[in-house]
């Protein structure tokens, strides 16, 4: 860390849920065989669920041999700049429920498309930090 960088504080998990429900844009990556894609995305998240638009051939790889991922957001407050990073593993949106929960935040804007459909992902871990300015 610089000298006026700030100092760092790690977010809690609230925070952290915090930040992801009020954000709808991060960044993705996956990984399959040699290869590690990273994506911007648009998103929407309910509970500890994060639901994340994709192409057919995009969900394929996310939930086919290698489902796990990882998903990070950051952002500028009035007082401190913050990052969350989400780890955990995707599984295509198949059930009613999901359908239901996505049409009800549907308000928000995402990805849409005759060909988009949605992934889940289901974090295992979330941490984030946020960094205050010296004052």
């Amino acid at each position: 860390m610089h000298e006026n960088d700030g100092v760092e504080q790690l977010l809690s998990w609230d925070e952290c849920w915090g930040h992801i429900r009020r954000s709808r844009k991060g960044r993705i990556a996956w990984g399959y065989g040699p290869s590690i894609d990273v994506t911007p995305t648009s998103y929407l998240a309910d509970g500890q669920t994060i639901y994340i638009p994709t192409d057919v051939s995009t969900r394929t790889v996310m939930t086919g041999t290698s489902p796990w991922v990882a998903f990070e957001i950051d952002g500028l407050g009035e007082d401190a700049r913050w990052s969350v990073l989400v780890k955990g593993h995707t599984h295509q949106v198949v059930s009613q429920a999901d359908d239901d929960v996505i049409d009800s935040l549907r308000s928000h804007p995402v990805r849409r498309g005759p060909l988009v459909r949605f992934v889940r992902l289901d974090p295992t871990e979330v941490t984030g930090w946020a960094t205050f300015p010296d004052l």
